[in-house]
C-alpha cells in the first residue's frame, strides 16, 4: 500500500512544511475568503513556471495537479479552513512541497489539491457531494490502494 504520509523520510519533511504552513496562513485572513483555492492554486503555478491542470470533478469541485494527472499514485491534500475559508497561499506551498518530496521516490505519484466551493457560497451537503465527486474520479483507473490522503 502506498502511503506517503507513513514515510520515514517524508514525515520530518511534511512536520516542517505544515509548521511554515500554518505560519503563513496566519497572515492571510482576508484572502482565505475572498481568493478562491483555483485562484490561488493558478497563482502559485504562474509564479513556480508551473502548467496549471485543473479538472472538474463534479458539484462545483475541481482538482489541482502537482504532477500528472494520469499518475497511478495519487495524494489527496483536502486544504484546511473546515470548508468555510478556501486555501491559503501556504496550502500550494505544501502541496507542491509533498509532490516533490514523494515523486523523488516514486516518479508515478501527484499530489490533488481539492478546490471546493466554501459552505458559505454552497450548504451543506453540498461538500459532501464535492468530496464524494473528487473520490470518484481519483478511483477512475487507480487501485484505490494507491490513492491515500494527506494528514
Amino acid at each position: 500500500m502506498f502511503e506517503v504520509h507513513q514515510s520515514d523520510t517524508l514525515h520530518p519533511f511534511i512536520a516542517d512544511s505544515y509548521e511554515r504552513h500554518r505560519l503563513l496562513f496566519s497572515h492571510h485572513p482576508q484572502e482565505v475568503s475572498t481568493v478562491t483555492t483555483a485562484e490561488q492554486y493558478r497563482r502559485y503555478a504562474t509564479a513556480k513556471n508551473i502548467q496549471p491542470a485543473l479538472e472538474d470533478v463534479g458539484y462545483g469541485a475541481q482538482a489541482a495537479w502537482f504532477g500528472s494527472p494520469a499518475a497511478q499514485r495519487v495524494i489527496v491534500y483536502i486544504p484546511g479552513g473546515g470548508f468555510v475559508y478556501y486555501a491559503a497561499p501556504g496550502d500550494m506551498n505544501l502541496a507542491h512541497e509533498m509532490y516533490l518530496a514523494a515523486s523523488a521516490d516514486d516518479g508515478d505519484v501527484a499530489v490533488a489539491v481539492m478546490a471546493y466551493e466554501t459552505a458559505r457560497k454552497m450548504p451543506y451537503p453540498n461538500i459532501l457531494r464535492q468530496i464524494g465527486a473528487l473520490v470518484a474520479h481519483l478511483m477512475k483507473g487507480r487501485d484505490p490502494a494507491n490513492v491515500s490522503r494527506s494528514r
